[in-house]
């Protein structure tokens, strides 16, 4: 894919995430395309990036020639990173690191 050379893959698609319908306003979303079907439209071999969990993948990832990197953020960086991003409109109860680690690592299912 482009050669091996990174410097030569079209950024430009990556930002259509797959499980996302963009619109200007929520009376437009009828008339929006959604993401995998443009995605399904653009020549093979595809490059994207997603957030769908592994359950909601399209079947065809995973029977088919379909080669997937999964990155995954070291958890504290994620916790440090969600604390410093949401602190001024997280509930006040939550804004202490302590309070903001218990419930980052309690169970809310």
């Amino acid at each position: 894919m482009a050669d091996g050379d990174a410097r030569k893959i079209n950024r430009d698609l990556m930002v259509t995430a797959l499980e996302t319908t963009w619109a200007p306003t929520p009376e437009k979303i009828k008339q929006t395309t959604p993401g995998y079907k443009i995605i399904e439209k653009l020549p093979s071999p595809r490059v994207t990036s997603t957030h769908i969990p592994e359950p909601f993948c399209p079947p065809q990832w995973f029977t088919k020639k379909a080669k997937i990197i999964y990155f995954v953020r070291n958890p504290k960086n994620v916790m440090v990173s969600s604390y410093s991003c949401l602190n001024s409109v997280l509930d006040p109860r939550l804004r202490s690191w302590d309070a903001f680690f218990e419930y980052f690592c309690g169970d809310h299912g």
